[in-house]
């Protein structure tokens, strides 16, 4: 139990910096893009952590306009499935979130 109340803040702040280093490294002189850049963000955390990591998202996109994160959240009983089939056609999310525990073995 100690070892997750010490991942889950860790967790949190590589995705916090993540975010980050996407918003420093936009650049600051006007751009001829038509409106922000999307990223597309899957995780499978459906309980509290998943309702804050969305919450997150959304105060994000309030904060400021170039980037608009768009966060999915998918049973882990579909992610996996769901994450390769999206990769195979070529359309995978920009970012992904899971526990290793729910990483497939083979």
């Amino acid at each position: 139990m100690k070892f997750f109340m010490r991942v889950r803040p860790l967790a949190l702040w590589v995705l916090i910096l993540s975010l980050s280093v996407l918003v420093f490294g936009i650049p600051t002189s006007p751009s001829k893009a038509a409106g922000p850049v999307a990223i597309t963000y899957w995780h499978g955390l459906t309980g509290p952590d998943g309702k804050f990591l969305t919450a997150m998202a959304d105060q994000f996109n309030k904060e400021q306009s170039a980037i608009r994160v768009t966060a999915s959240v998918y049973p882990w009983d579909v992610f996996f499935d769901k994450w390769v089939a999206a990769a195979a056609a070529g359309n995978p999310p920009d970012v992904v979130t899971y526990h290793i525990n729910e990483m497939p073995r083979s």
